[in-house]
């Protein structure tokens, strides 16, 4: 029987290629992905401070005056971040001379790194269409590198400088326009010197309706829709004076295109271009828009961090990415792209989060503070969100075998089929289980413990039962965290100290709290890693790789411990061994250097906590690798 019908087939694309990774865990699965796609960067140190971002600054007043109210509050601040509001007429790779005056910056700049703080501004792909300008767009004309139309005119497009124009990425001289652009703006003489790149719109993001070539509706005209959408916004307030004092100024709210514009055609599926450039673009290398689209912003972002690697040869660059491929975590890093302040981006934040890191190679992924362009929401930022960024060694073993730094619940677990629908808790490294908020209002969490002995993060309680729990009278400044049974900790002790750390360069000054965690049969493991938190390729001499096991109430130190740590503090000030079994009996710890107990060593009077069955010892060692210390009974 046959079909009188005519039937036809429209072949889309090319050869796929399948690739099985056989796991057999979730974490093996992680692991062999990396040696496919490629190993993550290894981060900064610095990335893992607070960071402050906001879009919506008014000038330069304003950004001193942010920085200057952390300091005077008392708050930890690593990195200031600074969006387009920069830009005069937000056009890439320009200043705003009344906003945001070249010198004036200069003078923030220069501040921030003398308190040991960074600084990094957001830049687009889309150039703004000047001809004659004598600046970005007529030498990228001469280097011939934006993307053209059939009949060899460059294509223009609308984005937030209004008519805009693409690098194509692929063309053999977009590399050296881009890096010479790069280090013409970010100079650290005549420009900003800047720590890191933030890229945004690198999709590449297009405003203006698709309009099939040749274009000949008038009001599809990328000019006219630049000026339909109003695009570059003025703006709304008088520039304050070059001279004003610092820090000065008040918060205005963000200005940006709706969510549906006038100009969206509704139709039931969309067309590809629809909020990017035309799919029939043709690249230098003979490939299509159609073909390369999911690398455009991923080779952006590879040439930034050649052109960031230009600027500062032997440090790590930071460069993080809204558009990204597979393979893009071995070059920068990810964010997740404009966020609302409300529980349901939130909530869509950890998942996302947790894809990044976990599956896709970009160990700490980032999000946008919530109450990015909005009223803050208060519960919402205090939550657990803030606290990734903690563990560095986790970060660096990433770069190194691909494990994940954080992971969902189910790759620690995968045998408990529990674990399976819960996204929202989550590790960080092999230790730490975060259990958010995940309700308006609430004070109560239902967490899922797949075993028991569980110990509280701050009170050191230890948790008896397991399954399903519910932790109750949550207050809005906390966040439920505990530690998996089986973990030593090496934790900066911090708020313990009188001087408050303000940087990640404060934090490494620390002493050490070394919390031993046993499991059920007595015995914990853990790691730590250290190095300058900057060098792109550390050298051993001021590295530290160590490795603690506890068994039989004895706490090893193996591995390597370089012997210029330059500025990093290597001593513990306290040992803390939580529900250790006959706690009362306890009558000392000994802390030994030689690989054997020595029966003259001094014996540590400790401190005994019968509710939680902790022991607590005080000293000033310096870790040392062969180092034992013992529990006495």
């Amino acid at each position: 029987m046959t079909s009188l019908i005519l039937a036809f087939t429209y072949p889309e694309g090319g050869v796929l290629d399948f690739y099985f990774l056989a796991g057999p865990s979730p974490v093996k699965v992680a692991e062999q992905y990396s040696a496919l796609a490629g190993l993550p960067a290894m981060i900064p140190y610095w990335s893992l401070g607070f960071q402050q971002c906001r879009y919506g600054y008014s000038s330069y007043v304003e950004v001193a005056e942010v920085i200057a109210n952390y300091s005077k509050a008392g708050i930890p601040l690593e990195t200031m971040w600074t969006d387009i509001d920069y830009m005069y007429k937000r056009r890439t790779f320009t200043l705003d001379p009344d906003y945001f005056p070249l010198d004036r910056m200069q003078e923030i700049v220069k501040s921030l790194h003398k308190n040991n703080q960074r600084y990094v501004m957001m830049i687009d792909p889309a150039i703004a269409y000047q001809p004659g300008d004598k600046g970005v767009f007529d030498r990228g004309t001469q280097a011939d590198v934006f993307l053209k139309e059939k009949n060899g005119k460059v294509f223009q497009g609308v984005v937030w400088a209004g008519v805009s124009v693409y690098p194509d990425w692929f063309h053999p001289n977009a590399e050296a326009f881009w890096i010479n652009e790069i280090q013409r703006f970010f100079d650290p003489t005549n420009g900003i010197d800047i720590d890191g790149i933030w890229i945004d719109m690198n999709e590449p993001a297009n405003f203006a309706l698709p309009c099939t070539y040749p274009c000949t509706n008038a009001t599809l005209l990328p000019g006219a829709q630049a000026v339909s959408s109003g695009n570059p916004p003025a703006r709304k307030n008088p520039p304050p004076s070059k001279n004003a004092p610092l820090p000065l100024g008040k918060t205005h709210s963000r200005r940006g295109l709706e969510a549906n514009t006038q100009y969206e055609i509704h139709n039931a599926a969309g067309e590809l271009a629809k909020g990017t450039i035309r799919t029939d673009l043709v690249h230098h290398n003979g490939l299509t828009e159609y073909d390369l689209h999911n690398l455009y912003g991923t080779h952006m972002s590879w040439i930034t961090r050649k052109a960031m690697l230009r600027r500062r040869s032997k440090v790590r660059p930071q460069v993080i990415t809204r558009s990204t491929f597979a393979g893009a975590g071995a070059y920068v890093a990810h964010w997740t792209g404009d966020n609302l302040s409300d529980w349901p981006h939130y909530l869509s934040s950890i998942t996302e989060i947790m894809s990044f890191a976990a599956l896709f190679q970009v160990p700490l992924p980032g999000i946008l503070p919530l109450g990015f362009s909005s009223p803050l929401c208060q519960e919402c930022y205090q939550d657990p969100i803030q606290s990734i960024g903690l563990f560095y060694t986790h970060v660096r073993r990433q770069s190194v075998t691909g494990e994940p730094a954080l992971k969902p619940l189910w790759f620690a677990y995968p045998q408990d089929t529990s674990t399976f629908a819960i996204d929202k808790q989550f590790f960080f490294g092999d230790s730490i289980l975060i259990s958010p908020v995940i309700e308006a209002n609430s004070k109560t969490v239902k967490a899922y413990f797949p075993e028991s002995k569980y110990v509280e993060f701050s009170s050191r309680e230890v948790l008896g039962s397991s399954g399903s729990v519910d932790l109750n009278n949550i207050q809005i400044d906390q966040i439920p965290v505990h530690i998996k049974p089986g973990s030593i900790l090496p934790l900066r002790q911090v708020a313990r100290n009188q001087t408050l750390a303000m940087t990640t360069t404060d934090v490494r000054k620390k002493s050490f709290e070394i919390l031993v965690v046993p499991d059920s049969s007595g015995s914990a493991k853990g790691s730590l890693y250290l190095d300058d938190g900057e060098s792109l390729e550390p050298v051993a001499q001021e590295t530290a790789d160590l490795q603690f096991f506890y068994r039989q109430r004895v706490l090893h130190t193996s591995g390597r411990l370089g012997t210029n740590l330059k500025d990093i503090s290597t001593a513990v000030s306290q040992w803390t061994f939580s529900d250790v079994p006959n706690v009362a009996k306890v009558k000392g710890m000994r802390v030994i250097d030689s690989p054997q107990l020595e029966s003259g060593a001094r014996l540590l009077p400790v401190h005994i906590d019968l509710k939680t069955r902790s022991v607590y010892a005080q000293g000033n060692w310096k870790l040392t690798p062969g180092m034992k210390v013992a529990l006495i009974y």
